[in-house]
């Protein structure tokens, strides 16, 4: 027990110091890009919810639906703003269709994404070109200037640095569509332009990451995400985070369990009753112990078995010998006397045995008959009994 101890007290002192470092050493930052309004990581946009209004007069409202969805719930007359910031925008057909329709009647959207989908960019006629070092996730040391690509706003000649993979994509020109560039690479490629369409219309950045805490921390580049915003009037605004974090229900398997009361009630009620019987019947069960008798002493059951069959056979003189035989055995074991049952052990029978001297002579008297004759009776059998039973 006590070399099990040391051992013991060894692996509880190693796991505390462990859990003390694990504890004590400083959390690693999260890189992810999120893009969440709730987060204030690097990528996450907490210092965009806190400030965004400031740009806009009047309210602002958060969605996690489809821009479908959205648009065919509010009011068709209303001209509001809407706000995407997303690293991949893919509408299907009838969002595109009924975002068009909102901006043909007056709104305006400025979407800022990575990637644009089919659907949007064939309806519009647009086409863009995705740079060979562009990726959406990954670990980049954005202190080094060779990994930054150089964007310049056109209004301003005001330049701005982001990490190149930010930048996710180009936009070709083509001579069928007209749209003003609001800014454009190094290499004098649109990266962010706006398209008019109807009475509202279109703001495309392919820098979402231009709204990320990291670089609107950074006063060298807030201008340029106080630019993009200022490309929508000043009115009421709708910002959509469903293109980037889904709906705002959860994501379980077991959310249509859980949002039904009843169904809740029974999933709890049976994930408590599996615990309960688990902790129970985790406990060690002593097994029933067996009752074991002890070994019976058959000896005397089988003397009397085997004496049956003697008699029933009628061989009586057989029987009568193995009754004398028995008596020696006895005499030897109890008296450690060694005889013939004959004249002359009668004196030691009587002195060293303590038996009676008529017993005895009877004994004698009947032994000399048995292993004279053929066959007895069982009269002389009874009587051979009754002699040895007489023996004191």
């Amino acid at each position: 027990m006590k070399k099990n101890l040391k051992y013991i007290s060894i692996f509880l002192i190693s796991f505390g110091i462990f859990v003390a470092f694990q504890y004590l050493k400083p959390t690693p930052l999260d890189w992810r890009v999120s893009l969440d309004s709730r987060d204030k990581i690097p990528y996450g946009t907490f210092v965009l919810d806190q400030t965004i209004e400031s740009f806009f007069n009047g309210s602002i409202t958060k969605t996690r639906e489809t821009l479908y969805e959205t648009l065919t719930n509010s009011d068709s007359t209303s001209l509001t703003n809407y706000l995407i910031i997303a690293q991949g925008f893919h509408p299907d057909k009838p969002e595109v269709g009924e975002m068009l329709q909102k901006v043909k009647s007056g709104s305006n959207f400025l979407i800022t994404a990575n990637r644009l989908g089919d659907e949007l960019l064939d309806t519009l006629g647009i086409r863009i070109n995705y740079p060979e070092d562009y990726i959406e996730s990954f670990w980049l040391d954005l202190s080094d200037k060779r990994d930054s690509t150089k964007i310049i706003m056109k209004s301003s000649d005001q330049s701005f640095y982001y990490a190149a993979p930010f930048v996710g994509f180009e936009f070709k020109p083509n001579d069928s569509i007209d749209f003003n560039v609001i800014a454009e690479n190094e290499f004098g490629n649109p990266v962010a332009i706006r398209l008019p369409y109807g009475d509202g219309s279109l703001v495309f950045c392919g820098i979402p990451m231009a709204f990320s805490n990291y670089y609107l921390m950074k006063p060298e580049n807030i201008s340029f995400a106080e630019a993009m915003l200022s490309t929508l009037p000043a009115t009421d605004l709708m910002w959509s985070e469903y293109y980037q974090l889904g709906r705002a229900e959860s994501q379980s398997p077991m959310r249509v369990v859980l949002s039904n009361i009843s169904l809740r009630w029974a999933w709890f009620i049976t994930i408590g009753s599996l615990l309960l019987f688990m902790f129970f019947e985790a406990k060690r069960r002593q097994r029933i112990i067996p009752i074991i008798r002890p070994p019976r002493n058959s000896s005397v059951e089988f003397a009397e078995t085997v004496g049956q069959l003697y008699y029933q056979k009628s061989d009586h003189k057989n029987l009568a010998n193995k009754m004398l035989l028995h008596l020696k055995e006895r005499i030897r074991e109890q008296h450690f006397v060694t005889l013939e049952l004959n004249e002359d052990t009668r004196k030691t029978l009587v002195t060293k045995c303590g038996f009676e001297l008529n017993a005895v002579d009877k004994l004698i008297e009947l032994s000399g008959k048995i292993q004279s004759a053929n066959q007895i009776d069982h009269d002389t059998l009874n009587e051979l009994n009754n002699t040895i039973d007489n023996l004191k």
